[in-house]
C-alpha cells in the first residue's frame, strides 16, 4: 500500500515536472519583443547587444541600481548625460571609482556622496560589457 502511494505521488511530481518544464521562456520571448517593437532598425548583432546588456545589468548592476529610478544608487538610464558625455570617465569610475576621484572626475565625487554605501569596484569588465550595459538602459529613454 505504501510502495503505491509512493510510486503515485512520484508519478505525479514527474507530471507536475513534465508541465512545467515544456512552458516557453516568457522572460526571454518578452524581452526580445520589446526591442524588437521599440525600434524598426535594430539588427541581430544589436539585438544580441542589448539582451547581453540586460544579463549583465541584472548581474552586476541592479542590485543597487534602477534604470529609471532612484534606488541605493542614482539611476542609470542618464548616466553618460550626467559624465557630460565623457564615456571613459564613467568607465574609469565603474572600474575602480577610487582611481577616478584621485583623477579628479568631479562627477565621481558626486556619486560617491549619494548614498550609503560605496560602489563596487568591476575592474575586469570589458568596454564592449559596459557597452553593452548602457546599451541596454538607453533603450528604456
Amino acid at each position: 500500500m505504501i510502495v503505491t502511494k509512493i510510486k503515485l505521488f512520484l508519478a505525479w511530481c514527474f507530471l507536475i515536472f513534465l508541465v512545467f518544464s515544456c512552458q516557453e521562456d516568457s522572460t526571454n520571448k518578452s524581452d526580445s519583443n520589446f526591442i524588437l517593437n521599440n525600434s524598426s532598425d535594430l539588427n541581430a548583432q544589436s539585438i544580441d547587444t542589448l539582451l547581453q546588456g540586460k544579463k549583465l545589468f541584472k548581474k552586476s548592476c541592479s542590485s543597487c541600481h534602477k534604470i529609471n529610478s532612484h534606488f541605493i544608487a542614482p539611476p542609470l538610464n542618464k548616466a553618460l548625460d550626467k559624465w557630460g558625455g565623457d564615456r571613459e570617465g564613467m568607465y574609469l569610475y565603474i572600474r575602480n571609482w577610487q582611481e577616478a576621484e584621485k583623477k579628479g572626475y568631479a562627477r565621481a565625487i558626486e556619486v560617491q556622496e549619494y548614498g550609503p554605501t560605496v560602489m563596487n569596484i568591476y575592474p575586469n569588465i570589458t568596454d564592449e560589457e559596459l557597452d553593452a550595459i548602457f546599451a541596454y538602459v538607453m533603450s528604456f529613454e
